[in-house]
């Protein structure tokens, strides 16, 4: 009797195919898992903390409420935007990105009346493409000081300021 190799392939086949389906079982179960984890609202800071006040702004800037976000900065800001640039200019970016972030407190260190929190911000921008989007972490410093009304942003990270005033070109300046 003469045995064949095809009965040996295709089992070989067979078990490709098995492996590669268990892989992307187990891909799609991992996957599934860290939306679960990443979904996960964090637990609120203690309330009268400098974290606490930057979790807030963070919670009303997802929730497009630019104007509760504001009531969080300092009267003491340096340069302080008016409350219509600070709305329109955080609303008009937020129009324009279409990304999720995770944001996590690394550090809280606090003199007196004087606070800094650091915070890392993993931005995951969306696209069509399935699998599609990329994701990096970069991290954002915030100055606090503690008023009447508690801690409040004394200086805001570079993204959420709008531009002050008009950029005006060296020709329109001289009159040209």
């Amino acid at each position: 009797m003469k045995a064949t190799a095809a009965p040996a392939t295709r089992f070989g086949v067979e078990r490709y195919f098995l492996l590669l389906l268990g892989g992307i079982v187990v891909l799609l179960i991992f996957a599934g898992m860290s939306l679960l984890v990443a979904g996960q609202t964090p637990p609120a800071l203690p309330a009268d903390s400098p974290g606490r006040t930057v979790q807030q702004f963070y919670e009303a800037l997802g929730a497009q409420d630019y104007q509760r976000a504001y009531t969080l900065l300092s009267d003491q800001m340096t340069a302080k935007p008016t409350r219509e640039e600070f709305v329109r200019y955080n609303a008009d970016r937020s129009s324009t990105e279409q990304t999720a972030q995770r944001v996590r407190l690394e550090t809280e260190k606090i003199n007196d009346d004087a606070a800094t929190v650091t915070v890392s911000v993993t931005v995951h921008y969306v696209s069509g493409a399935p699998f599609g989007g990329s994701e990096y972490t970069m991290t954002e410093t915030f100055s606090l000081r503690h008023d009447a009304a508690g801690w409040r942003i004394s200086d805001l990270p570079y993204r959420y300021r709008p531009y002050p005033g008009k950029f005006v070109l060296p020709a329109q300046a001289q009159g040209g």
